[in-house]
């Protein structure tokens, strides 16, 4: 499942790392949270992988 939010806030200083302030939904799953702060090296390593060509990823 993806989530994607619009930033409409004066709050938000980075659109990367931690823009929400709160976050409401009816759904609860397990999710993979790019946006937290201790995700910046998920988030480096797959920049680095998507500039990969495939036969070389598999």
């Amino acid at each position: 499942m993806a989530r994607r939010y619009p930033w409409l806030s004066s709050k938000v200083s980075d659109f990367v790392c931690e823009p929400h302030s709160a976050i409401c939904c009816d759904m609860t799953a397990k999710t993979l949270n790019l946006i937290d702060n201790e995700s910046t090296l998920a988030r480096k390593t797959i920049a680095e992988l998507s500039c990969k060509k495939p036969e070389v990823l598999m």
